[in-house]
């Protein structure tokens, strides 16, 4: 077996691709996030895209975000043409009686989203569904704006709506 055999036998297995859309906005001078209520699991949640074949993370995500927010693609919003952050998070797997541990990961990228203009800030203000955090609400357990757990865990471990940093660092990302 060459070397490139084993660096691709011991490459752990991808099982989840996901891109998750960080919609921002401004309140005066600060920041919020997008958030949905999901009234099935009664909790928030970030749009989150599972990646499909033959397209790419970014493209999931925009397809997301036209189709759960009833958004216009290239007229309404934009999404950053380069991923926030890219994490793969390992996920160790048992397997049945056999004490055998299988290591594969679970992929997670970020986009910057904005909006444009107006119309879009109007359709999303008559949305019941969608809600505006700031990063202290959103990452808040036990809140009455609680988020999915799988969520606000990625998030703590990115440490990526972290509100100490300059906002003027996200602002010059998008342009």
């Amino acid at each position: 077996m060459n070397m490139e055999d084993e660096q691709e036998q011991q490459r752990p297995v991808a099982i989840n691709q996901t891109a998750i859309a960080l919609i921002r906005r401004w309140f005066e001078d600060q920041s919020k996030w997008l958030v949905l209520h999901d009234e099935t699991v009664d909790h928030h949640r970030l749009i989150e895209a599972q990646r499909l074949e033959e397209e790419s993370f970014r493209e999931s995500i925009d397809r997301e975000i036209a189709w759960q927010l009833n958004l216009e693609r290239g007229k309404d919003y934009i999404v950053s043409s380069a991923p926030r952050l890219h994490l793969e998070i390992p996920i160790e797997i048992a397997h049945g009686c056999s004490d055998k541990q299988e290591v594969r990961v679970d992929v997670v990228e970020f986009y910057l989203v904005e909006l444009y203009g107006s119309s879009a800030q109007k359709s999303l203000d008559k949305n019941s569904s969608v809600q505006w955090l700031n990063a202290r609400q959103f990452l808040a357990e036990g809140s009455n704006t609680e988020i999915l757990s799988r969520q606000r865990q990625i998030l703590q471990l990115a440490d990526i709506l972290n509100e100490d940093e300059s906002d003027g660092d996200l602002r010059e990302e998008m342009h």
